[in-house]
């Protein structure tokens, strides 16, 4: 199976707060990649990233299979939901290949 890669950019971060029981987060991320035909976004919570509340993200995708035209393309919208809102959550960081984008939690 191929290996997520990051994408090029994460243009757009943002997080709302889902009342149920438990409370969920859910994250949501659009970014660029430099070819089309990329498919299968995620948003890839590192291992072992949390430190004092932050909590890191990749923004993957995998690369397309055939040759493709080499033109920045959206991704769309990609989500990742935290079932259960961790207690120390402070920071949310997204990486891609070419910066990051980092939320405060909760927001001020």
């Amino acid at each position: 199976m191929p290996k997520q890669k990051p994408i090029y950019r994460v243009d757009t971060a943002d997080y709302a707060v889902i009342k149920t029981n438990p409370t969920q987060l859910e994250i949501t991320a659009t970014g660029t990649t430099k070819a089309a035909r990329w498919h299968n976004f995620e948003l890839e919570l590192r291992e072992n990233t949390f430190v004092n509340g932050v909590y890191e993200f990749d923004f993957t995708g995998l690369l397309p299979v055939d040759p493709s035209p080499q033109v920045l393309t959206p991704t769309g919208n990609v989500t990742y939901t935290f079932k259960k809102i961790p207690a120390d959550l402070n920071k949310i960081i997204i990486h891609a290949e070419s910066n990051k984008i980092e939320l405060k939690y909760p927001k001020k």
